[in-house]
């Protein structure tokens, strides 16, 4: 591996760390989220259920575009190029499952329907988020999280001890 390339290298291990720190402050917010969505409107005092509910909506957005964002650095460091055209985010999702195997069927599953709701979520502002679906995604979320994150850190800890390029 080129001197360039190893520094590459280094930078995704980093900012995919970087990136799961973040996602982590995010799902602990969805968590949160959760257990006040399952308690009866009484538990909400002055702030109207609509709020968490639409804030649930939001982390459950940047939950997903900050695992679809390491999985977009991952294929362009080792396919050299992102996936592009309307079905761009897709394609994502199919290399991270099939080539990169970043996820199981069930978490691969959850990823794409999560695919869809960002997608609602970001060109329909203004409209009122379902509850139920939103209280759903983020159950499954709590459900899912810790496999999904298991692949990327195992992807990189595989990354730091034998990157691309290195072996013989």
């Amino acid at each position: 591996m080129t001197p360039e390339k190893q520094k590459e290298a280094t930078t995704l291990v980093n900012d995919i760390e970087e990136d799961l720190t973040r996602i982590a402050t995010v799902y602990g917010h969805i968590e949160k989220d959760l257990e006040l969505l399952q308690q009866d409107d009484s538990a909400f005092g002055q702030v109207p259920r609509d709020y968490v509910v639409e804030a649930t909506a939001s982390h459950i957005h940047d939950l997903y575009t900050g695992i679809e964002n390491i999985y977009q650095r991952i294929i362009i460091f080792t396919d050299g190029k992102k996936p592009t055209g309307q079905d761009f985010h897709k394609k994502v999702l199919e290399i991270a499952h099939e080539t990169l195997k970043l996820s199981d069927e069930d978490e691969n599953r959850l990823l794409d329907d999560l695919r869809g709701f960002r997608h609602v979520f970001r060109k329909a502002y203004g409209m009122r988020m379902d509850p139920e679906r939103v209280e759903t995604k983020a159950k499954e979320i709590c459900l899912r999280w810790a496999g999904i994150k298991l692949k990327i850190t195992n992807f990189q800890k595989q990354f730091r001890q034998d990157p691309p390029g290195q072996s013989p």
